[in-house]
């Protein structure tokens, strides 16, 4: 139920572009559907879970999701993928960090072949922090995870594309692996590099020029910001023939962030949304007569901020309620919040 929750949220929330700055702007999350596609199915997204319960381990995870060109319902797949990878790391939270991203990949996978019937699919590449410090990273398909180390002397790529060409050493850079295959997939999970300064995670049209350009900006720019930026306006440059997203963040500056927080379960970012999830005493909505079974105890706030990046345009918020019942346990309660999209990279 909670990765239908988060599905139908990023449904509501994606962008054709977008730029947002979030957990007080240390992770960048952009996205641009190009200028030869109709439709972004690209998905940039980021979990921060921070449990009152001193059994589960807060993490941070940072994902982006490519919808497979030339199958079928392309952005829904990117959606689900990255919908049943959070739900998964959420229910999971209590085991290590490897073994919470293989669970939560075939969680995904099993899910999109639900979907698409092996006609459809998705990338993905994620990146997950602990409290104690620890990154491990998973990736399937061709989107890709690279690492500046402290350095700066190089950038790295962590990756490997599930293609032909480097997976097998054919010629082909047609994928073998993705997520929603219908089949085992092996997805690649490691631990990243200790000496990780910045990551940098992207869809191929992030990524599909000059090596030696993509390695130039990033080491070039003074923030993750700036360099996500020009990444997306140069993949625009050059013809902008795909979807383009990238997420990037400093591992050492999210740590801050990892604490327990009494009633907080975790927070979505995607888009120009926020998605908060909480355990609090609440009223549960409930409008049908005394003979009819009441709906999931979920109460759901829509829509509401300003953009955490320009917070000069703000939408007035509102709260739908029905009638109340009210309970004496602890419900999940849903706030969503949507803020206007900030375009002020170069274009």
């Amino acid at each position: 139920m909670l990765g239908t929750l988060i599905r139908d949220w990023l449904e509501n929330v994606s962008e054709q572009r977008s730029t947002q700055l979030v957990l007080d702007q240390k992770i960048v999350l952009a996205t641009d559907v190009g200028l030869q596609r109709n439709e972004n199915q690209d998905r940039v997204a980021a979990l921060q879970f921070t449990p009152n319960n001193s059994t589960m381990r807060p993490f941070i995870c940072v994902a982006v999701s490519d919808g497979m060109g030339g199958m079928l319902n392309g952005a829904e797949c990117a959606t689900i993928t990255i919908a049943e990878l959070f739900s998964s790391l959420i229910s999971n939270a209590e085991v290590s960090a490897d073994a919470k991203l293989r669970t939560a990949a075939s969680h995904s996978n099993e899910a999109v072949y639900q979907f698409a019937k092996g006609k459809g699919g998705a990338t993905l590449s994620a990146v997950l922090v602990e409290n104690d410090g620890s990154a491990y990273y998973l990736n399937v398909g061709d989107s890709r995870i690279y690492v500046v180390p402290n350095d700066r002397s190089d950038i790295v790529r962590a990756t490997i594309d599930d293609t032909l060409h480097e997976a097998f050493g054919g010629q082909s850079r047609e994928l073998v692996q993705f997520v929603g295959i219908g089949r085992v997939m092996l997805p690649r999970i490691d631990r990243l590099p200790r000496d990780a300064r910045s990551v940098f995670i992207t869809s191929d049209g992030a990524h599909y020029f000059d090596p030696s350009i993509f390695k130039q900006i990033i080491l070039e720019a003074d923030t993750v910001r700036r360099g996500s930026e020009r990444i997306i306006a140069i993949a625009r440059w050059l013809g902008g023939p795909d979807n383009a997203s990238i997420a990037a963040f400093h591992p050492s500056e999210i740590l801050s962030k990892l604490t327990q927080k009494p009633g907080s379960v975790a927070t979505i970012w995607s888009g120009g949304g926020e998605l908060q999830l909480a355990y609090a005493p609440q009223q549960v909505a409930y409008g049908g007569g005394a003979s009819e079974a009441p709906p999931p105890p979920i109460e759901s706030a829509s829509e509401a901020s300003s953009s955490e990046i320009d917070s000069k345009r703000k939408q007035s918020r509102s709260r739908r309620k029905a009638s109340k019942e009210k309970s004496s346990t602890k419900q999940l309660e849903i706030k969503i919040e949507s803020g206007e999209n900030n375009d002020d990279a170069d274009s």
